[in-house]
């Protein structure tokens, strides 16, 4: 019997019993990666600029919004059911499903649906050394913008990222309710691989609770939503459509596909934070649960109602109050311009008197029939048809009467 042998046989009882432990190993990075003993393995979150800038969305204020679809209709429409976060963290332990969670907070007077914000999650190793660089983040699908990006909002790794994601919110137009619209997706490496199931592809999810100073992301009544951004394996990028305005008056965007329910931040106050979990399933045969506690306690109907009520009809009675508006300026100017018409016509006559008779009466009445019309003319926006009327009429009936002669212009 050889030295090694026995050393061979420990090595594969060891093996057998991590095996029937189902044991898991830690991600030990692609090429590329620092996995320095300096760094630490951690996920981050923040609210800052973009890396995938949306087009910009011109902000509104539609004011007295319960007041104009009621109270009782509006709760019904925002009504998004319990944080499924506690039921998801419960059902995930007994399937062996692997999470992590960074914090992101909404500073006081932040308006985090103007188009211009976004929310990024980077799971990777960080350190206090040299942040990753451009080319190391490359291959997960950014360029310089991307890293210019993340490096202004402090979330670069120390090189290559496991996990990179990024969304944007549309706003529904109240002020406070949102949806979360994914635009950016990068998955490098898993959290934790099975030693006997090797492979790299999980099923990742995201989940936002939305909570009050003091208050845990597991409550049940914090406002939540869930993302499924499907199966994924290493070097797996996604690019998400990107939302396209409107053209309403007024200006959102149009509806993205993969955005999730609507969330309603009116009980939160002016400072909150947004808890985000990152999900992943290796084997969704066990994890049955987790899923239908993530994502089935959104109400169906619950997008449809608010897109209904508060989209469409906010929007139609904005544009019909515009097309209304509209029709009245119209109908005013046709009334100024009939108006300056009636009094040309009173003016033309008293004129006509003046330049035969050229009393000083008739002529003081035909000068100020004529400043009545210039005035007219004026508020109708054309311009004065008497340009040339003096203030007072002369003594000599013959200056008067050249007077109201040279006064005359053809109204425009």
């Amino acid at each position: 019997m050889t030295p090694h042998r026995p050393l061979r046989r420990i090595g594969i009882a060891m093996l057998a019993a991590m095996a029937l432990a189902g044991c898991e190993t830690a991600g030990t990075g692609a090429p590329g990666g620092s996995k320095s003993a300096t760094a630490v393995n951690a996920v981050r979150a923040t609210l800052g600029a973009c890396m995938f800038p949306p087009p910009p969305l011109d902000q509104y204020d539609i004011k007295g919004i319960g007041a104009l679809l009621g109270g009782a209709v509006l709760k019904s429409a925002i009504g998004l059911g319990v944080n499924a976060l506690g039921t998801a963290l419960t059902e995930a332990a007994k399937a062996d499903v692997q999470h992590v969670a960074a914090v992101a907070n909404v500073r006081h007077g932040q308006r985090i649906d103007d188009g211009a914000t976004c929310l990024q999650l980077v799971r990777g190793d960080f350190s206090t050394g040299a942040p990753a660089t451009p080319a190391e983040l490359q291959p997960l699908g950014l360029g310089p913008d991307q890293h210019r990006a993340l490096q202004d909002n402090r979330l670069l790794p120390a090189g290559r990222p496991d996990f990179v994601f990024e969304a944007t919110f549309r706003p529904a137009g109240d002020g406070r309710t949102l949806a979360v619209v994914p635009s950016f997706a990068a998955f490098a490496e898993p959290l934790r691989s099975r030693l006997l199931r090797p492979g790299g592809e999980r099923r990742v999810a995201l989940h936002f609770a939305f909570h009050a100073p003091g208050k845990q992301a597991e409550d049940a009544a914090n406002p939540s939503a869930a993302l499924d951004l499907g199966a994924m394996r290493p070097g797996s990028v996604t690019r998400f459509a990107t939302p396209q305005p409107d053209g309403g008056d007024p200006p959102s965007w149009l509806p993205v596909p993969g955005e999730s329910q609507w969330v309603s931040t009116a009980t939160l106050g002016g400072v909150y934070s947004i808890t985000v979990t990152q999900w992943e399933v290796q084997e969704e045969s066990k994890a049955l649960g987790f899923m239908a506690a993530l994502f089935n306690s959104v109400a169906g109907e619950t997008k449809t109602t608010l897109e209904q009520i508060l989209i469409r009809t906010e929007r139609e009675k904005a544009r019909k109050a515009a097309a209304d508006a509209d029709l009245a300026e119209q109908q005013l100017d046709r009334d100024r311009r009939n108006a300056a018409t009636t009094a040309y016509a009173t003016a033309a006559t008293a004129r006509a008197k003046c330049m035969a008779d050229g009393s000083p009466e008739t002529a003081q009445q035909g000068f100020n029939a004529m400043r009545n019309a210039n005035h007219a003319a004026l508020v109708a926006g054309i311009e004065p048809p008497f340009p040339a009327v003096p203030d007072l009429p002369f003594l000599d009936p013959a200056a008067n009467r050249r007077a109201c002669t040279d006064a005359i212009r053809a109204p425009g």
